[in-house]
């Protein structure tokens, strides 16, 4: 019948001791890539565990209340993210082609979740992997907390993306779907008509609750490591 919201299907819980696999797949071109997920807070506050390790926000603050305190602390720390593993993997390191993290936008759900995605060469997929863990658990932890710099280049990065998408049909309805779910009271129009407001809004300490979220530490997180291997009767190069 219209409108009677259908039952989420039960999925079983991850298998926590497999939280390194591995896999190998033919392929005389010599490539890896690797992934990594963990838990986060949700956009919305839709009950997922995670969401209980967010302090409740200070009263009187600008984003006290408002249905997009998380979502767009999140999309700042995706900035954040990429920035540092850009920064570590890549300019330091130079283990990788490319990273970035992705945290995942099924808003009606009762959980949330980041991947990170790697590419690298065969002997340097490992140490990529573990690095780019090293860096999202320097976030969790405190270690090396989100700073007002991080924040600043990520709301900067944000704007401009918003400046550039703002007239897109595309961007609007992406940014009003669910409004009128009955599962998600939290979202309204306030997510299109105050979101520059709402990311101009979010200070350190946003990040750095957010950043508390994060079930990246060990098992917690899950990781899938893949490299390619010469095809039988190949020799490899």
């Amino acid at each position: 019948a219209v409108g009677v919201p259908i039952p989420p299907r039960i999925c079983p819980a991850p298998d926590r001791s497999l939280a390194l696999q591995r896999m190998s797949l033919a392929d005389s071109e010599p490539r890896a890539v690797a992934y990594i997920w963990g838990a986060c807070a949700t956009r919305f506050g839709t009950g997922a565990p995670a969401d209980a390790r967010l302090p409740k926000p200070v009263p009187g603050s600008a984003l006290c209340g408002h249905p997009l305190r998380v979502a767009v602390a999140l999309e700042l720390l995706t900035e954040v993210i990429n920035s540092r593993l850009f920064s570590v993997l890549r300019d330091m390191l130079g283990l990788v082609y490319e990273s970035c993290v992705r945290f995942a936008d099924l808003e009606l759900l009762p959980s949330n979740g980041l991947v990170v995605t790697i590419s690298a060469a065969p002997g340097k997929v490992d140490a990529a992997h573990d690095a780019a863990l090293g860096v999202l658990r320097d976030l969790h932890s405190g270690r090396q907390p989100p700073t007002s710099y991080d924040l600043n280049k990520a709301r900067r990065a944000v704007l401009a993306n918003y400046a550039s998408h703002v007239k897109d049909n595309a961007w609007l309805l992406t940014r009003m779907q669910h409004v009128q779910a009955r599962a998600l009271p939290e979202k309204d129009l306030r997510c299109v008509t105050e979101y520059a407001h709402a990311v101009e809004a979010v200070t350190v300490d946003d990040l750095r609750a957010v950043c508390a979220t994060l079930g990246v530490t060990d098992g917690e997180v899950l990781s899938v490591i893949m490299a390619s291997e010469p095809p039988s009767g190949v020799a490899g190069g």
